[in-house]
């Protein structure tokens, strides 16, 4: 896919996530309520689950919390591993995930996301969404995170 093109929406959008508190489970179910009510077809996976190769969908949502100095989520193991010896070229891509200002790398799993999918070729379609946990959880940013999105989707 060249950066004229837009994605074919033949198939559901897809949003990988993994959570431990549901803070980004919720963070993901709000970004898929904005798509949906904008009428984009979107497909929520939990990352342990998804077997499957994400090439074929329009586009991709990686979600993960942060763990310790700046983890990934260990559901994401598998499929970060096996990630390396893919191309996403052109690929419609990007990453959120929740994390803590108290520690020293709050959001650092979806720094790793974001560049796992970057330097397989995806192309990033804005920057990531990094909700910060400490105060609370603010749903708001998840909203206005998914219309930017469909915003660089340009389908609508």
């Amino acid at each position: 896919m060249n950066d004229n093109q837009q994605p074919k929406l033949n198939k559901p959008g897809l949003i990988l996530w993994a959570s431990r508190t549901g803070r980004t489970l919720q963070v993901c179910q709000t970004v898929e309520q904005v798509l949906t009510e904008a009428g984009i077809a979107v497909e929520m996976i939990s990352a342990a689950e998804y077997q499957e190769d994400p090439r074929d969908r329009p586009f991709l949502i990686t979600a993960s919390p942060t763990y310790g100095v700046g983890d990934l989520h260990p559901l994401w193991d598998r499929l970060e591993r096996e990630w390396r010896q893919w191309d996403f070229k052109g690929l419609p891509a990007a990453a959120l995930g929740c994390g803590s200002s108290r520690y020293p790398v709050p959001c650092g799993a979806v720094e790793i996301l974001e560049t796992r999918l970057r330097n397989q070729g995806a192309k990033i379609l804005l920057p990531a969404l990094k909700v910060d946990t400490l105060t609370g959880l603010d749903l708001t940013l998840a909203e206005a995170w998914a219309h930017k999105f469909i915003q660089a989707l340009g389908i609508l």
